[in-house]
């Protein structure tokens, strides 16, 4: 499947289906963990790279190949703040997940 970008409706929190668009395409292999970056308010980073999984996956095309999307916007995005919390797990330790500010 390749790496899609959409729209979110800020009131219910959900993809407007309507603007979905492949950012990078699928050439046989997955696609793994994939990351963004705000470089600037009006510049982001995506990067993904290919997972050659299954067995025989380049013969469509896939090669291993690590992408990097920029995307260049038309009005500068207002930041998201985000927070560290640490919640203790029983027997595993810490775990740290940002939270955007404000979210409880």
């Amino acid at each position: 499947m390749p790496l899609f970008i959409a729209q979110v409706d800020p009131d219910r929190l959900c993809v407007m289906r309507q603007t979905e668009r492949i950012l990078v395409p699928q050439r046989g292999a997955r696609l793994g963990n994939f990351g963004v970056t705000a470089v600037s308010d009006q510049e982001t980073w995506v990067t993904v790279a290919e997972w050659m999984h299954p067995a025989g996956c380049e013969t469509y095309g896939s090669d291993n190949s690590v992408y990097l999307a920029r995307l260049l916007w038309k009005q500068a995005t207002a930041p998201v703040r985000m927070r560290a919390t640490c919640r203790r797990q029983s027997g595993r330790g810490h775990s740290r997940r940002p939270r955007p500010v404000g979210s409880g």
